[in-house]
């Protein structure tokens, strides 16, 4: 019972690092031309942890890391907060399906997802604020594909030194 405790505390230490982390990395002052680039490290945390951690986050942390980011970045109260639930939501539902698929095919439902996530976000920008917000929103899920990428490429990496195999 003591070490099933220890594992939770673990996990939710490593969801709040994660997240923390993610916010941290949304809000760095970088030059114009590099925050174009940004890609969204809260989705990609959120995605990270559906995917690898499916019992430690839903749609609620989805919700409050949301609500973190619009706070922290000073936009429409929920606009995130939407975002990301319904980026968790379908993580959640996709991958349940597609967990055992090609690299190839699971990167594409992750290009999906991000494009979803900023589909979403254009769509509050449209009904709230009567603009479409910048182009940096739609390179977003293509540069955070590249980083999805490379990060679990080093994830299967060190699980390879670390156990010998992947899994």
């Amino acid at each position: 019972m003591e070490s099933n405790k220890k594992y939770r505390v673990g996990d939710f230490a490593r969801i709040v690092g994660f997240i923390t982390a993610a916010l941290v990395l949304s809000v760095l002052t970088v030059p114009p031309a590099l925050a174009v680039l940004r890609p969204d490290f809260v989705a990609l945390a959120l995605i990270y942890l559906a995917r690898f951690h499916p019992h430690g986050i839903g749609v609620f942390t989805a919700f409050v890391a949301g609500l973190l980011v619009d706070v922290i970045t000073f936009g429409t109260l929920g606009q995130h907060a939407i975002a990301k639930v319904v980026l968790v939501y379908l993580m959640l539902k996709l991958f349940s399906k597609a967990h055992s698929s090609s690299a190839k095919v699971q990167n594409f439902l992750i290009f999906v997802l991000l494009a979803v996530n900023a589909l979403v976000i254009f769509m509050v920008h449209l009904i709230v604020q009567r603009n479409a917000g910048s182009f940096a929103l739609w390179l977003s899920p293509v540069t955070g594909l590249i980083v999805w990428t490379v990060a679990v490429y080093l994830r299967n990496r060190v699980e390879i030194y670390r156990h010998g195999s992947i899994g």
